[in-house]
This record gives C-alpha cells, structure tokens and sequence, in this order.
C-alpha cells in the first residue's frame, strides 16, 4: 500500500469519524535482601533468553504483559534478583495487554513483518498505540497493517519533513493529544531491560552489599 495520503487528508478522515467507542513489599523476603545483586548484565540475558523462547520472535517485537511477567520470573530464578510485589506489578502494568487490539496486530504474521519495520523508530509503537485510540484509529491501524508498505506512514511521521507537522495536527484530534510524546508504556525488550536497569541502579545506590561481577 503506497502511502499517498496527504497530511491534511488523513488528519481530515480520522477526525471526521466517531469517537472510538499494589501489592505489598514483603513478598521480598529478609534473605532474598541480604543477596549480593546481580550484575545487570546477567538481568539483561536473562529477560532476553526468556523472550527469545517465544515462537517466531526478534528483538524488538512487541512484548505483552505475559512475556514480561515471564522474563521478570525467568530472571529472578536465574539471577537471586527479586523485585517487590510493587516494583513487579508496576512493570507488569506498563505492557500491552495480551488480548487487546494492538497485541493481536501486531503478533499476527503481517503484524511481525510490520513491526519490524517500525520499531527502527523511537516513538513508533507509542504512536500506534496512541492511534488505536483516536476515531478511526484502529480501521486505520488495520490497514496499515496489511498493506506491504504500510509503515512508512510511521517512517514518514519520523524523518520526512513534514512528519512533524502530521504529529502536530494529530495532536489536536480528539484523543490525540501528546500524539508525540512517549505513552510510559514497554513495548520491547530493550524498554523492559532500559526499566529494570532503573530499578537496578536505585537498588544499588540503596544497598550494603555490593553488585556480583
């Protein structure tokens, strides 16, 4: 699919459609405390082996809230390193629900081909996820989704110089404002990893017992 719409016409469609229609820290026991932490290093291999598990995945794909859960589970078997009930939900929280509309496009097998291709860009998934909420969004998304060059609408909202102003106007539909803006959500497995890195470091500057080499 050629993407040969112009800024003000896909602006136009989308707002021209209607509207689209804590847990407790002791879990985290005294023992568990007391362990030197791990080095971030084997964290980060650790979530990586556990996603790669996953059939047909690649870095990158999106992640949902299972595989992070399972990746923060197959890392704390793996490396001593358990995070509290609030830190685990917390992250758990912040991935895309496993039966929502965006997960079940982007794991179908155009939806891989597609992903692939955006997610080379820093904001690509919290644009589509943003657009999956706008009026005509998902229809839109779909679309995207199925044609063999639809993700150059994300590449063009990137680079091209007109990208910028496309956000701008999109910005200014209903629902979408902060259309270029992070949404804090995990996507992938480097946005996981970026998060547990956080969470490691602030364990670090907070703990007696120093990080295993």
């Amino acid at each position: 699919m050629n993407f040969t719409l112009s800024p003000r016409m896909f602006v136009a469609a989308i707002m021209s459609a209607s509207f689209l229609a804590g847990g407790n820290d002791s879990s985290v026991t005294a023992a568990e405390r007391a362990a030197p932490l791990p080095a971030m290093k084997d964290v980060a291999a650790a979530v990586s082996k556990q996603l790669a598990r996953t059939q047909e995945y690649h870095a990158g794909d999106l992640i949902t809230r299972l595989e992070i859960e399972g990746a923060l589970e197959a890392a704390a078997k793996q490396t001593g390193w358990r995070l509290t009930t609030k830190q685990h939900d917390e992250l758990v929280e912040r991935g895309v629900e496993d039966r929502s509309f965006l997960a079940k496009q982007l794991t179908s097998k155009s939806g891989r081909v597609f992903s692939r291709h955006i997610a080379q860009y820093q904001l690509g998934y919290d644009q589509l996820d943003r657009l999956s909420k706008m009026p005509q969004g998902r229809s839109t998304i779909e679309r995207l989704v199925r044609g063999p060059d639809g993700w150059k609408l994300i590449e063009y909202m990137a680079k091209a110089p007109g990208g910028h102003e496309l956000g701008r106007m999109l910005s200014e539909t209903p629902k979408g404002g902060n259309f270029e803006k992070a949404t804090g959500r995990i996507y992938t497995e480097a946005e996981l990893i970026d998060a547990l890195a956080k969470l490691h470091k602030a364990a670090a500057a907070g703990s007696t017992t120093k990080p295993s080499r």
